[in-house]
């Protein structure tokens, strides 16, 4: 475990690690028959009523992008703009964190 965490912190181990991390679950929900969703597309069901980003009975995620869609923060921020102007207490979960949250599990399974 130690050499783990120590490789994840060395350089720009840790922001490699998540654009792998979010290259592979992009492939599972792919693989599992989930699709890419447009902001456009997010604000369509908005209005329609869907309090959420995701669109679970279409298997649309407006996340299932390029890791650098999502680095500097636009596509979440314009998503969050979206949900927030019909659901204001709707909170987006960040998924960057998600990403990281994922590695550290592993990181805390490989220590057991």
């Amino acid at each position: 475990m130690a050499a783990y965490t120590r490789w994840l912190e060395e350089g720009d181990h840790l922001k490699a690690a998540m654009r792998d991390e979010h290259t592979r679950r992009n492939r599972v929900l792919l693989a599992l028959g989930w699709a890419s969703a447009s902001a456009e597309d997010v604000s369509a069901w908005v209005r329609r009523g869907n309090p959420g980003h995701i669109l679970y009975p279409a298997k649309l995620d407006p996340f299932i992008c390029p890791w650098e869609a999502l680095e500097d923060g636009a596509l979440l921020s314009r998503v969050r703009d979206i949900v927030h102007s019909r659901f204001p207490e709707k909170s987006l979960p960040d998924p960057r964190r998600d990403e990281e949250a994922s590695l550290r599990d592993t990181e805390r399974m490989v220590g057991e």
